[in-house]
């Protein structure tokens, strides 16, 4: 399993690093997880963002800007298809996180 790097944001709250899901030369898709913690539901201790990052294949990977999803226009959708292999690496990540957060982030 690769290691994670977490850097505490507040008190209850912290990033996780990235969570590759795809990688190519000039395109990735990640998770970019944040733990948080939830007094109303101990489960509920994970939230972030997929980004999908395009490049060069010369340029570094850089965060650029979003697409909101508030403007989709009528009859537009965004459409993330995450296959068996990547959806058990963010699954399994995800619950690492989740195990970290409950032994030592907030604790």
């Amino acid at each position: 399993m690769e290691k994670r790097t977490v850097i505490s944001t507040s008190l209850s709250s912290a990033k996780v690093s990235d969570i590759k899901l795809r990688e190519s030369a000039t395109a990735r898709l990640v998770f970019r997880p944040e733990l948080i913690d939830n007094p109303n539901d101990a489960e509920a201790a994970v939230r972030g963002t997929f980004l999908y990052q395009p490049k060069g294949p010369k340029e570094t990977w850089s965060d650029t800007v979003t697409i909101p999803l508030s403007s989709l226009k009528r009859e537009k959708a965004i459409s993330l298809n995450c296959m068996p292999p990547r959806f058990s690496r963010f699954f399994k990540s995800s619950q690492t996180s989740i195990g970290f957060m409950r032994k030592k982030a907030f604790r």
